[in-house]
């Protein structure tokens, strides 16, 4: 672990921060997580115990610090704005709250940040855009506390909503659906398992005494592949050939991007790199959806 013993994680109860909950507790960190009273704690019940538990409604976060000795703040909560939430609660999510946790830490000099950014068009959608706003934040205080910018590509895996993509298409074939409705699927994307994205993590959290002030990583699997084909594979795995796939029935994303590729050179200088193939990814998130639908 090195010198850094006492974490404070936003997002826990999420898909990425309860699967870096649970690695960060196996390898041995002292966990506080910041979470709303209104969280789903379904996917971290089982950790409840282990970690100490803070609210982001009970501002200033002076406690949350002085309690814990922190020395690494790990910021993955978002507000994807797919639930209706108006701009302003966007805004609240993904500016307010975490430039109040930040400034905090600053205060009680907390050494280290990481947060999560997304790789998305700035002007795409009102999440993108409060996302870069954030950034551009982080870029101010750089000269006060060390920060990791982590950009992260599309990342999938067993257990995710299904308003993802990957996820969402998976429990649709196991299912009797007959048929279901894409976009012309031309863009190419680059899809990482979520335990390589959290194995990085890892990686980099041990290794943070080597960056900058301000240091952005790009995190992937380093390779595009188009979406028509990553969806027919998708279909072959999960054996079911009956299923009709109609690309080009629905219109494109205003906006939407049609190329995206991480560049992992930074990670793979420092150990590590992607252990799950595209294939071993999507049959493991198959399998899981087979299993919820036999429950």
């Amino acid at each position: 672990m090195g010198q850094i013993k006492n974490i404070v994680l936003t997002g826990a109860s999420g898909y990425l921060g309860s699967n870096l909950l649970k690695q960060l507790i196996a390898d041995g960190y002292n966990i506080s997580i910041l979470i709303r009273r209104t969280s789903d704690l379904t996917r971290i019940k089982e950790f409840i115990s282990v970690v100490n538990v803070y609210y982001t409604e009970d501002k200033p976060y002076s406690n949350l610090f002085e309690d814990a000795g922190v020395d690494l703040v790990i910021h993955t909560a978002a507000s994807y704005g797919r639930k209706s939430e108006s701009v302003l609660e966007v805004q609240e999510a993904n500016v307010t709250f975490p430039l109040a946790l930040i400034q905090e830490a600053v205060k009680q000099g907390v050494p280290y940040f990481i947060n999560t950014d997304t790789t998305l068009p700035r002007m795409l959608n009102s999440y993108t855009l409060s996302k870069k706003q954030f950034t551009d934040w982080l870029e101010y205080f750089q000269k006060q506390i060390t920060i990791l910018n982590i950009e992260v590509q599309y990342f999938y895996g067993p257990g995710d909503d299904h308003s993802k993509l990957i996820t969402g298409i998976a429990g649709k074939l196991v299912s009797d659906i007959k048929s279901i409705d894409f976009t012309a699927a031309e863009q190419k994307r680059d899809f990482i398992y979520i335990e390589d994205v959290v194995n990085a993590y890892m990686v980099l959290i041990r290794n943070l005494n080597k960056l900058n002030s301000f240091t952005a990583v790009e995190l992937g699997s380093g390779k595009a592949i188009m979406l028509k084909e990553i969806l027919l594979q998708l279909k072959q795995l999960s054996g079911n050939q009956s299923v009709h796939m109609n690309f080009g029935a629905l219109p494109m994303r205003p906006g939407d991007i049609m190329f995206a590729q991480a560049d992992i050179h930074y990670l793979q200088q420092l150990g590590w790199k992607p252990a799950y193939s595209l294939e071993q990814g999507l049959s493991k998130t198959l399998q899981y959806e087979k299993e919820q639908i036999n429950k």
